[in-house]
């Protein structure tokens, strides 16, 4: 599902309430009106509790009333009705010392999380009880941020001048933040009478804007933001149907004309012939228009300027008005400013965001339409136990008598030389003739030789007698005799190379199939499906698993990669042939092919000739 810009919004404002007389009657007929008018929106009457600090994010009233019982102090979350709320648990244990009041809720809808803490910390500025204020509230958020992931949103009177740079309070308070990636947007006064910043929205998302604005009936200003977070779409509804426009017509009348439907003409029951005739045509209607559930997406408004709004209220004037000249006029005008106002708005994003989020802005415009597959209704860790247990459960199924997979290990040998450091990481350097590769490593050189098949080590006991047992992440002894000629002529091509001291020598298996090429694809076995021989795993290893991931999602493969498919091996594929071919190809692997070329290592004969 694309992400879209949903703006949340949070306005947050600290008061000092009275009694139940006056918390009950003038509160809340104060409240709803002023944090509708912070919101954009106009709430409904809410009730609210005597000096709470209160987060709204646009009216469920979630209250953590202050543990004295006396009938002050506390905190809330306002959240709008349509917006799904859970009060958070929190640690087991206290901060000793610890006044911090705190209420964290999750709200959202759908795949939208937003995590909100509205707090409240006690005006005492001692340094035992801002210590221990402090390591409240960073325990509180190890608790959230290893439970709960998503946007975080902190919001509240804090007590802290977070103005202020030469408080170490301050500085600590900022300290913490930091260390969650949480930043403090608000950086204005919020307390009138001092000029102080003790109120706080903190978020570890970037925000679109952030400020204060006057409160008339709190010394606390108006503390507000706009968070940008992942979009939530619309509900959207499913229709069922079928698609005519495909039925293959003739088809249809070839099946129906061999339908037996004498028994239709020789019942007089109505019921009974029109249960037969369900039977008989349902099941050929379903072959050739099967019934398909379809999402209907609702349209999202597109990002429209002010003077675009004004041609859409000059169009609806003209409707109203029967004006049928004018609203055509009107209309062909609000079309193409539309047009006009969303390439600009696509534009701006693509620079904002550079060119990493061209596709992102551009594929909502562009993008063909893709039939909807439904969700698997498993959460994460289920999905993470079948992926990990996928692969030993098939395996136990995969009979072990069957040809084996040409995956043979010979042994390569590379070397890392110091050099003088540059400002920029040299290009990787091919020398099909010396038969190597050469690539910067940190501060030096590493030259990946492929020596030629007459001189390299291949362990032909691990084809035929298996890779002996405990060996794992092992390396094999410096050979560097072998790869002589290929370092000889390095030296030729990289003259510094030859002054160079060699700092190490990794010598270890490789896996590579007899023609170099991975086996990708289905097996003859059900749902076996393989990715094994590569001799470049960390080159092919995305593109691989897309390929994969599409043709499992789609039932065919996005592209055709036959040079790919594992059934090019078959039962003809010997130990021998494997071993032979696979010392040819490694040994060949900078060699330049040319049409019809052939090679000496070729397929056993096993054809039979008739009698």
């Amino acid at each position: 599902m694309e992400n879209i810009r949903i703006r949340c919004s949070l306005v947050h404002v600290s008061i000092q309430l009275q009694k139940s007389d006056v918390r009950d009657n003038v509160a809340s007929r104060f409240w709803a009106k002023e944090v509708g008018k912070m919101a954009g929106e106009d709430l409904p009457l809410v009730p609210i509790h005597h000096q709470y600090v209160v987060t709204s994010a646009i009216p469920e009233l979630l209250r953590r009333d202050r543990a004295d019982g006396r009938g002050y102090g506390g905190v809330a979350v306002l959240v709008k009705e349509a917006i799904a709320a859970v009060v958070l648990d929190g640690p087991d244990q206290v901060t000793a010392g610890s006044k911090l009041e705190s209420l964290w809720v999750q709200v959202g809808a759908g795949l939208l999380k937003v995590v909100i803490c509205s707090l409240y910390r006690p005006p005492v500025q001692t340094q035992a009880r801002v210590t221990a204020d402090l390591d409240e509230l960073e325990r509180q958020l190890q608790h959230n941020v290893t439970r709960h992931s998503g946007p975080i949103i902190i919001a509240g009177d804090i007590n802290i001048n977070t103005r202020d740079t030469s408080s170490s309070t301050a500085t600590r308070l900022q300290e913490l933040f930091a260390a969650y990636t949480i930043q403090q947007h608000i950086k204005d006064a919020t307390f009138r009478s001092s000029g102080s910043t003790i109120d706080v929205i903190a978020t570890n998302r970037g925000v679109e804007r952030a400020g204060t604005l006057h409160c008339h009936f709190s010394p606390h200003n108006w503390t507000r933001a706009l968070v940008l977070v992942p979009g939530r779409r619309p509900a959207q509804c499913a229709v069922t149907g079928r698609c005519w426009r495909r039925l293959d017509t003739a088809e249809a009348n070839r099946r129906l004309s061999d339908v037996d439907w004498s028994p239709v003409f020789h019942t007089a029951d109505p019921g009974e012939q029109w249960d037969y005739f369900t039977t008989v045509t349902v099941p050929i209607v379903n072959s050739l228009a099967p019934i398909r559930r379809v999402k209907v997406r609702n349209p999202t408004a597109p990002p429209v300027t002010e003077n675009t709004k004004g041609l859409m209220s000059q169009r609806r004037a003209a409707l109203r008005a029967g004006d049928r000249d004018r609203y055509k006029d009107l209309n062909r005008q609000v079309r193409s400013a539309v047009r006009r106002d969303t390439r600009e708005e696509i534009g701006r994003r693509i620079s904002e965001g550079g060119p990493s989020s061209m596709w992102r802005n551009v594929r909502p415009v562009i993008s063909g339409k893709r039939p909807t597959r439904p969700l698997p209704h498993a959460d994460v860790d289920a999905i993470n136990q079948y992926f990990a247990s996928v692969g030993t459960s098939t395996a136990r199924q995969v009979d072990s008598g069957g040809p084996r997979l040409a995956a043979r290990l010979p042994r390569v040998s590379t070397g890392r030389f110091q050099v003088r450091a540059l400002k920029r990481e040299l290009p990787v350097l091919r020398d099909l003739e010396g038969s190597y590769y050469c690539r910067q490593e940190r501060d030096g050189l590493l030259i990946g030789p492929y020596e030629h098949q007459d001189s390299m080590n291949l362990s032909e006991d691990w084809v035929l007698q298996g890779v002996r047992k405990g060996f794992g992440r092992e390396l094999f002894a410096p050979d560097l005799d072998r790869i002589e000629t290929n370092l000889e002529m390095a030296m030729e091509r990289i003259p510094c190379f030859g002054q160079a001291s060699i700092q190490s020598v990794v010598n270890g298996p490789i896996t590579y199939s007899p023609d170099v090429l991975p086996m990708v694809g289905p097996t003859l076995l059900p749902n076996m499906w393989v990715a094994v021989g590569f001799g470049y795993g960390i080159v092919h290893g995305g593109g691989v698993g897309k390929f994969l991931a599409d043709w499992m999602q789609r039932g065919e493969p996005p592209y055709h990669l036959v040079e790919l498919d594992p059934a090019r091996y078959g039962s003809w594929t010997t130990d021998q042939y494997s071993v032979a071919k696979c010392r040819e190809s490694y040994g060949m692997n900078t060699a330049l092919g040319y049409p019809r070329e052939e090679r000496f290592a070729v397929a056993p004969p096993k054809l039979k000739a008739p009698l």
